[in-house]
């Protein structure tokens, strides 16, 4: 693919140089109506059942509200006899049909029963359970009764659905009893985006816990992706040290070095690396991911024994790290709160309908077919979201004036927004590969044993002793991230509707409007407006009991850190206050989702840019001082 002036130099896609026989029964790239193994049997039927019994539970709590005896019937506008929630019960219904439509285009082979399109139109009970609430506010006698009750259940019928299969799991068998494993260590190429550890202690300390971690698994291969030749030689210097004392790896791993991409983006290190594998899969890692059991890639890559499985997760843990400080041991507590509501979210959707909203880049494993084909790797080079609004945007503007206009100022002030939608993006790697693989028919899976666990740091902290240094600027990245890539999961890619239904509630809808503050704020209003407050003679003893049971409510995701380390309870309160506190950062991305930046790393950035450029400088005199000389 060749290079656009404004494009990083970087390594070029190409085709596998191998044809892997391991596939999901398809000879050739699947096209957009080709999808595989999209139809997900006991998906539906846990889908229906728990979207049927909902609305059924919830229109029974509104029944138990009292009727206002003297209401009176809902004028309507004479020319626009629809109220609002029926407005939305339509617009619902239509997308549902879209939905139907849509999935019923697939070729024969591929294309899901009519049993199975069906299902979707139990994707408006959500909506379905709003019209409810409309309808019975307007004849409650409460009708503030009516919308606190309403926000309870929206707020929290997540929460109840994922602790029912939470409570159910059972680890996955992967392999039947009787038969042996079909992939092993020597299977593997790790390969490892980087700029090296730099010369700060604790950096150093994690990339050599993160090198021996991966040494000890005993890979085929372990590839340093670094963006120039002085990070390479940097890299190889701190390896060289590292397994000075631990020559046993020889024996099973090979280490191998690229500055093929030539940027400090992790998407061309990937790309360059990926090329270099030789071995039927590839498992991603990030530089600061510390794998502590010797048999994390016996465990990891179980999964693959599913022939359908395409990629695979695990479950990560931030370090606690001794002897921090009071507001350091906090920071990196909030750490560990973010990574373990991902572990509770993941594995309650996966026990619920084998879906995964995002697969993290910080260590999964993958088949190497799926990354090294040559479509895969030009749009993950080159990804660009929202696509199809914006290229519908600049058709529209070829009849209108009006919407041309529009457009032409919309990529005139947003750099980021073109023709072929907003991009390209750095960011969003694990969701890009998350989305491509089950778009183009696998499987996901997670690997949630013990021996399947990365650790990493998060929370390290600033001079000043007060803030952290990276975490702030990756949260805006990950929420930012969320507002490009669910959106796209949802109304561009579409799968996710009938393979993942009961995650695409859980997390891809939800994830967007979730946020703490508003949701506590609302609970609260309109309790306060409620009768059964207003006429009680205990509304202090009220307000402290909802307040604790909301408060409360937020450990249940993260009760595993709390139970490990029980002297981090001191820290619940300004947890709760920093969830409130991530809700502005959510309503900021929100109108921010246009900067591509990898937030978090922008030294790391600045620094490489300048030694790319010293050393295309370099090879510059070289080529002159070669051309002098001929």
């Amino acid at each position: 693919m060749a290079q656009g002036p404004n494009q990083p130099m970087g390594p070029t896609p190409t085709s596998n140089p191998r044809q892997q026989t391991v596939t999901v029964d398809a000879t050739k790239p699947p096209t957009e109506k080709s999808l595989r193994n999209i139809a997900n049997t006991n998906a539906s039927l846990k889908f229906v059942t728990i979207f049927t019994v909902l609305p059924t539970c919830f229109a029974l709590v509104l029944s138990l509200i009292a009727d206002n005896p003297m209401h009176t019937p809902t004028l309507r506008w004479q020319w626009f006899p629809l109220l609002w929630e029926e407005c939305l019960l339509l617009a619902m219904f239509l997308w549902v049909i879209r939905l139907v439509h849509y999935f019923g285009g697939f070729e024969s082979a591929s294309c899901p029963s009519i049993w199975h399109r069906m299902s979707l139109f139990w994707h408006m009970a959500p909506v379905v359970c709003i019209w409810m609430s409309a309808g019975k506010a307007r004849i409650a006698a409460d009708p503030s009764l009516v919308w606190f009750s309403s926000i309870v259940f929206f707020r929290y019928w997540r929460t109840a659905v994922a602790l029912l299969f939470i409570l159910q799991h059972q680890p996955t068998r992967w392999i039947p009893t009787g038969e042996q494993p079909k992939y092993f260590s020597s299977h593997c190429t790790v390969i490892v985006p980087t700029k090296g550890p730099g010369d700060k202690v604790e950096s150093v300390n994690v990339f050599e816990r993160m090198v021996t971690g991966v040494l000890k698994n005993k890979p085929k291969c372990l590839i340093f992706s670094a963006p120039t030749d002085k990070a390479v030689e940097h890299i190889k210097q701190q390896v060289a040290a590292i397994t000075a004392d631990y020559s046993e790896y020889r024996q099973s791993t090979e280490i191998k070095y690229t500055s093929d991409a030539n940027v400090m983006n992790k998407r061309y290190q990937s790309v360059a690396a990926w090329n270099l594998v030789e071995t039927l899969i590839v498992v991603n890692a990030d530089d600061t991911a510390i794998w502590e059991s010797p048999r994390f890639l016996e465990f990891a890559i179980r999964p693959f024994n599913n022939p359908k499985v395409g990629l695979i997760g695990t479950t990560k843990w931030v370090e606690r790290v001794p002897g921090n400080s009071l507001v350091a041991g906090f920071w990196n507590m909030v750490g560990n709160d973010y990574l373990s509501r991902h572990n509770f979210e993941i594995l309650a959707s996966f026990i619920a309908d084998m879906g995964i909203f995002c697969v993290s880049g910080r260590t999964n494993l993958i088949r190497t077919e799926i990354v090294q084909d040559q479509r895969f790797q030009e749009e993950f080079l080159e990804e660009y979201v929202w696509g199809a609004f914006f290229k519908r945007l600049a058709s529209w503007g070829e009849w209108s004036s009006a919407f041309q206009s529009l457009f032409d100022v919309l990529c005139k002030h947003f750099e980021c927004i073109t023709p072929r939608g907003v991009g390209p993006v750095k960011a969003d790697d694990d969701n890009f590969i998350t989305r491509w693989a089950i778009n183009v028919g696998w499987d996901v899976a997670v690997e949630s044993s013990p021996e399947a666990k990365i650790t990493t740091q998060l929370g390290g902290m600033e001079p000043s002793g007060l803030l952290p240094s990276k975490y702030v600027g990756q949260c805006v990245r990950w929420s930012r991230t969320t507002m490009r890539q669910n959106p796209e999961a949802l109304l561009s890619d579409l799968t996710v509707w009938m393979k993942w239904p009961i995650t695409t509630w859980m997390t891809y809808i939800a994830w967007l409007h979730n946020a703490a503050l508003l949701w506590d704020f609302a609970i609260i209003w309109t309790f306060t407006h409620t009768k059964f407050y207003t006429l009680s003679p205990y509304r202090a003893w009220l307000m402290v009991s909802l307040t604790l049971v909301i408060w409360l409510s937020k450990l249940i995701k993260t009760i595993s850190w709390y139970k490990q380390y029980p002297k981090d309870i001191q820290y619940f309160l300004p947890q709760v206050l920093f969830s409130y506190c991530h809700s502005l950062i959510k309503f900021y991305t929100i109108f921010t989702y246009g900067d591509l930046s990898w937030n978090g790393r922008e030294k790391d950035i600045e620094e490489s840019k300048k030694d790319i450029e010293e050393n295309n400088k370099d090879k510059r005199v070289l080529r002159l001082n070669s051309t002098e000389f001929t």
